[in-house]
């Protein structure tokens, strides 16, 4: 199969087998160091929930009205805060934030989500009020910004890859043509010379090996062209001396024969008579 293929489709094949090798390495790699990748970047964050629980804690103890004290630190923060305080109280579940990530975190599209194997960084660390546990202050894993990174990451990735993949198409394409046109014009030559036409040269064109053949074939064309016009001349040559050799065999029969038949004709006459003369005796 591969043998019939056009000389096009024998350099795109690799060409397209390595751009789509380069694609899936580039994926895989992503893959590999993305989630190692997504917690180093959101390791200051965490760094600050114990502190942040820490004071707390120290604020509660010290306080002749931790609740009071609480409630205050609970309402200070709003939705979009970095860090969260979770009550330990029963409450209706709501969807994690790292559920809602992977459903849609700026656009990202699901299956590359998914694809990342994204990690669950999400840290708790316990606000006691008297020894008793309270809640927590929670650190949600807001991981959009990083995924929409890397998502744009992976776009201009594929994207340079597809470029790439064009341009190196065209070129294939444009240096394919040009080298198998004076291929082409090389296979007309030699079908002319088949036929005996030697008149007609080949166009020296195309890099510089096939420049070199069209430039050989020229000069066989010549050579054999010297050739037929030598054979037609010999030719030509064979024919005259055949009639030469013709006309003077007739000269010499009719030299030769000439006075011998002459003779016996008049010794036929001769003879004749003399048969009359005696048939009338």
């Amino acid at each position: 199969m591969w043998k019939r293929l056009s000389f096009r489709a024998q350099l795109f094949f690799p060409l397209g087998a390595m751009f789509l090798a380069a694609l899936i390495m580039g994926i895989a790699l992503l893959q590999m160091f993305a989630t190692d990748q997504l917690i180093d970047e959101h390791q200051p964050a965490r760094r600050a929930a114990p502190a942040v629980a820490q004071a707390l804690n120290d604020a509660l103890a010290s306080s002749e009205n931790p609740r009071r004290i609480l409630q205050a630190f609970v309402q200070s923060l709003d939705q979009s805060a970095a860090i969260q305080f979770r009550s330990a109280e029963p409450v209706p579940l709501r969807p994690s934030t790292a559920s809602a990530l992977r459903q849609n975190p700026h656009g990202v599209p699901k299956w590359f989500v998914d694809l990342l194997a994204v990690p669950d960084v999400e840290t708790a660390f316990p606000v006691t009020i008297d020894g008793e546990h309270v809640g927590d202050i929670v650190l949600p894993p807001d991981l959009s910004a990083d995924l929409f990174e890397k998502w744009i990451g992976f776009l201009a990735f594929g994207g340079l890859v597809l470029v790439l993949a064009v341009l190196t198409g065209v070129i294939v394409y444009a240096i394919a043509g040009s080298a198998l046109r004076p291929l082409r014009n090389l296979g007309e030559g030699f079908t002319r010379m088949r036929g005996g036409d030697y008149a007609q040269m080949i166009p020296i064109e195309g890099p510089p090996e096939i420049r070199q053949s069209c430039a050989e074939a020229n000069a066989l064309a010549r050579t054999l062209d010297r050739m037929s016009q030598d054979n037609r001349d010999l030719l030509r040559r064979l024919v005259s001396l055949q009639d030469n050799e013709r006309q003077a065999l007739a000269r010499e029969l009719h030299d030769e024969l000439g006075p011998v038949l002459f003779g016996k004709r008049d010794q036929i006459g001769t003879s004749r008579h003399r048969v009359q003369v005696i048939a009338r005796a």
